[in-house]
C-alpha cells in the first residue's frame, strides 16, 4: 500500500496554501453576488416554488413525488436561504461561492491525502477553483445543486482515503464516507458513478485486491443505484412535459455518449467559447462518421486498462473519476437537459477533478529541475488567465438576457436558446426583441408548443389579442394537452368575456393535469377555473377550485381572496372572514385581503359579524401598504370611519380618495367619492 501522506507539505505550508486557494476563489467569484435570477430553472426552484414556504414546504421537499427532481438536500438549502433572505439573490450566490471555495480547500486536502503536496497540490486545487468551465456551476443559482453535491462528495472522498490510511483508517471513516456520499446523492444524483472510481483508487493506488475493492464499494454503489432509480422515475415525468421532448433514438444517444467525453476533454484543455448551450450534433445510425469518436473512446479505455498496472494508480483513478462522473450525463439514459444541449459545462464540475489529478501526476515526475522555476512562472500566468476568463464568463449568468444572448451567439440554430432569450426579453419589457427571437424559435421548431405560448404572452402585452389567440391555438395544435397553452387561452378568452370558450379551455386543462401535476401548473389551472366559475355565478364550484389552489400554495393571496369571495356569495360570511384571516397569516401585507376583510366587517348581513373598529384597522393597513395612492382602498377606510360615526374624518378621507381618482383620470369615480364626502358631512 502507498503511504497516504507521502511528499505532503508541513501543516504550516498547508494552511498557507489553503488561505491562498480560499482567497483566490472568493476574489474571483465575489462579483457574481450581484447576479439576478435568470428565469431558467432558478425561478422554478425558488421564486415560483410553493415548497419554499413553511414547514409544509419542507415536508413536500422530502416526501412528495410531484417535483421535477428529487434533490431534497439541495432544495432544503434553498428553503433555508429563502426563510432567511427571501428572494434576495445575493444570498443564494453567496452560498454557492462559499461552497465552491470550501470545496477547493477540500481538493487541496485530497491532493495531500493522495501524496500530492506543495505547489502541485495547490495547482490541482486552483485548477478546480478557477477553471472557466466551473463558472456555470458557481455563478448560476440553479446549479447550487452542483456546488452542494460536490462539497459532500469531496468530504466523502477524504473520509474514504482516511479509511485506507493505516494510521487513521477504520470502520468509522468508512461509514462516514458512505454517509457523506449519500448526502451528495441527495443533493444531485449525477455523482452516482463516483464509487466505481473508488474501486479503481483502492485497486491501483492502495493496492487492494479486486474483491476487497469491490466489496468495500458495495454500500455506496447500492446508494447510487437506489437514488438513480428515484431520479429516473422523476425524470421520466419531466422529460414528457418539458420545452423540447427527448425523443432521441438509442443509436443517436450512443453516438452522443461517444462524442461528449472528447468535447469535455477539449473544453478542459482549451476553455474558449463557453456557453449555457451548444449546437446539437447531426447524429443518427446512418451517420457512420459519428460512430468514430465512440470507437476511439473504447480503444482509449482498453489502452488504459492494458497499461493500468504500469501507470500511477492516481492516474487510473483520475481517468475513472472523469468518466464515472460524466457517465450518467452522456445521454445513454434520456434526461431533461439532453433536449437543450448534448453537452454542458456544469457536468464538468466534479468530473474535471479527475483530469486535474491525472494531469499533475503525469507531469510532476517528468519535470526536470532546470524547468521548475519557468514552470512555476508559467503556472502563475495560467492561473491569472483562468481567473480573468472566469471573471469575464461569470457575467454571462448575471441574468436571463445575458445568459441566453450568449447561448444564441454560440448556438444560433438552437430552438431553446432563442425561446429562452425571447422570454427573458419579454420579462424585462423588451417586447420587440422578444417577439423577434420567439418567432425565430417557432420557425426552427413549429411542431413544439412552448415558443408559441411565450409568443402569445408577448402579443398580449403589446395589445394584440387576435395574434395571441392564434399563437395559443397553434401551440395546442402542436400539443393538445399543453397546460400552459390551455391556461393562457382560457385567461385570454375570459378577458374577452367569452365565458363558454374560456370555461371549455380551463376544463380541458383540468382533465390534462394528470395524477402528478406540477404545483405551479395545478395552481394556474385551479385559479383560472375558479375565476371563470365565479363569473358564471357558480360559487360552489369556484369555492372548490380556490380551496385546492390554497392547498397547492399556502401564500397564494389571490386564492384566499377568491375563496372568500365564493363563500360570501354563498352567504357564508363567517367562513369568509376566517379564510381572509388565514390568508393574512401567510400573506400579511396583501392589500386586497386587508381591504376585502374590512368590507365584509362593515357590510356583513349578520350584525354579530359587523365590526367597524376592526374594519378600520385592516383598511388603514391597506391604505398604508398602497401609500395612500389607491382611491378604492381609501374609500373603504372612509366607509369604516363612517361606520363609527367619525363623520369629519370619513369626509376628509373621501376627499383624499376623490383627488387620487381624479389624478388617475377616473373622473366618474372621483365624482362618486365627492358625493360620498358630502353624505358624510351631512352625517349620512
Amino acid at each position: 500500500m502507498h503511504a497516504v501522506h507521502d511528499n505532503a507539505e508541513p501543516s504550516r505550508g498547508l494552511v498557507a496554501a489553503t488561505i491562498l486557494v480560499l482567497g483566490l476563489t472568493l476574489a474571483v467569484y465575489a462579483p457574481s453576488l450581484a447576479g439576478d435570477w435568470t428565469g431558467w430553472d432558478d425561478t422554478a426552484y425558488v421564486t415560483n416554488n410553493p415548497a419554499m414556504h413553511g414547514l409544509e414546504g419542507l415536508k413536500h421537499i422530502w416526501l412528495s413525488s410531484s417535483g421535477e427532481q428529487y434533490y431534497p438536500l439541495t432544495f432544503t438549502l434553498y428553503w433555508a436561504i429563502h426563510a432567511i433572505a427571501g428572494e434576495a439573490t445575493w444570498a443564494y450566490h453567496a452560498a454557492s461561492v462559499l461552497l465552491h471555495a470550501l470545496s477547493a480547500a477540500l481538493v487541496l486536502r485530497l491532493a495531500r491525502a493522495l501524496g500530492i503536496g506543495g505547489v502541485w497540490g495547490a495547482s490541482i486545487a486552483i485548477l478546480f477553483a478557477l477553471h472557466p468551465t466551473q463558472v456555470m456551476s458557481v455563478a448560476w443559482i440553479a446549479e447550487l445543486k452542483n456546488t452542494l453535491s460536490g462539497f459532500f462528495c469531496l468530504l466523502a472522498m477524504l473520509a474514504w482515503t482516511r479509511s485506507r490510511d493505516p494510521r487513521t483508517g477504520g470502520r468509522g471513516w468508512y461509514w462516514l464516507g458512505a454517509g457523506l456520499f449519500l448526502c451528495a446523492l441527495l443533493s444531485k444524483t449525477a455523482l452516482l458513478g463516483v464509487p466505481a472510481a473508488w474501486i479503481l483508487l483502492d485497486r491501483f493506488w492502495f493496492r487492494s485486491s479486486w474483491r476487497s475493492s469491490i466489496t468495500r464499494s458495495i454500500v455506496p454503489l447500492l446508494c447510487g443505484a437506489a437514488l438513480a432509480g428515484v431520479t429516473i422515475l422523476f425524470e421520466e415525468r419531466f422529460v414528457g412535459r418539458q420545452a423540447v421532448p427527448v425523443s432521441i433514438d438509442a443509436a443517436s444517444r450512443l453516438q452522443i455518449a461517444g462524442i461528449a467525453p472528447w468535447v469535455y476533454f477539449a473544453k478542459f484543455a482549451w476553455p474558449v467559447d463557453l456557453s449555457p448551450a451548444y449546437p446539437l450534433w447531426n447524429v443518427g445510425a446512418a451517420r457512420g462518421v459519428m460512430w468514430l469518436p465512440g470507437v476511439g473512446l473504447v480503444l482509449a479505455g482498453l489502452l488504459v486498462a492494458w497499461f493500468a498496472k504500469r501507470l500511477d494508480g492516481r492516474v487510473v483513478w483520475g481517468l475513472g473519476h472523469f468518466m464515472g462522473v460524466l457517465g450518467p450525463t452522456l445521454g445513454i439514459i434520456p434526461y431533461g437537459n439532453l433536449a437543450l444541449t448534448y453537452v454542458s459545462d456544469h457536468f464538468l464540475y466534479m468530473a474535471s477533478l479527475g483530469l486535474s489529478v491525472a494531469l499533475v501526476v503525469l507531469i510532476r515526475p517528468r519535470m526536470p529541475v532546470s524547468l521548475r522555476k519557468p514552470a512555476i512562472a508559467l503556472g502563475v500566468l495560467v492561473m491569472l488567465a483562468m481567473a480573468g476568463a472566469s471573471l469575464v464568463h461569470s457575467r454571462v449568468f448575471r441574468d436571463g438576457e445575458a445568459m441566453w444572448t450568449r447561448g444564441v451567439a454560440i448556438a444560433p440554430d438552437s430552438y431553446v436558446a432563442h425561446m429562452a432569450l425571447g422570454e427573458s426579453l419579454r420579462g424585462s419589457g423588451k417586447l420587440s426583441g422578444a417577439i423577434t427571437h420567439l418567432r425565430h424559435a417557432v420557425d426552427l421548431r413549429p411542431d413544439l408548443p412552448d415558443a408559441y405560448i411565450f409568443l402569445a404572452a408577448a402579443q398580449r402585452q403589446i395589445g394584440s389579442p387576435a395574434g395571441a389567440r392564434e399563437s395559443y391555438e397553434l401551440a395546442l395544435k402542436a400539443d393538445p394537452d399543453s397546460l400552459d397553452a390551455l391556461v393562457g387561452l382560457g385567461g385570454l378568452l375570459h378577458e374577452q368575456r367569452n365565458g363558454p370558450r374560456a370555461l371549455e379551455a380551463f376544463e380541458r386543462a383540468q382533465q390534462a393535469l394528470g395524477p402528478h401535476p406540477e404545483p405551479q401548473a395545478e395552481e394556474n389551472v385551479r385559479m383560472g377555473l375558479g375565476e371563470v366559475y365565479l363569473a358564471f355565478g357558480r360559487a360552489q364550484d369556484a369555492m372548490e377550485q380556490f380551496q385546492l389552489a390554497t392547498r397547492v400554495r399556502k401564500d397564494n393571496a389571490r386564492a384566499f381572496l377568491g375563496l372568500a369571495t365564493s363563500l360570501r356569495s354563498l352567504g357564508q360570511e363567517a367562513r369568509a372572514i376566517a379564510v381572509l384571516g388565514e390568508g393574512l397569516v401567510a400573506s400579511p401585507d396583501d392589500v386586497a385581503l386587508h381591504n376585502m376583510l374590512a368590507v365584509i366587517l362593515l357590510t356583513a348581513r349578520d350584525e354579530l359579524l359587523v365590526n367597524p373598529r376592526k374594519a378600520i384597522t385592516h383598511a388603514a393597513r391597506a391604505v398604508e401598504l398602497t401609500r395612500r395612492a389607491s382611491p378604492h382602498v381609501l374609500r373603504t377606510l372612509a366607509q369604516a370611519h363612517a361606520g363609527t360615526a367619525e363623520w369629519s374624518h370619513a369626509a376628509a378621507i373621501a376627499q383624499e380618495a376623490a383627488e387620487a381618482a381624479a389624478a388617475q383620470g377616473d373622473h366618474a369615480l372621483a365624482q362618486s367619492l365627492r358625493d360620498e364626502r358630502d353624505w358624510y358631512l351631512s352625517q349620512k
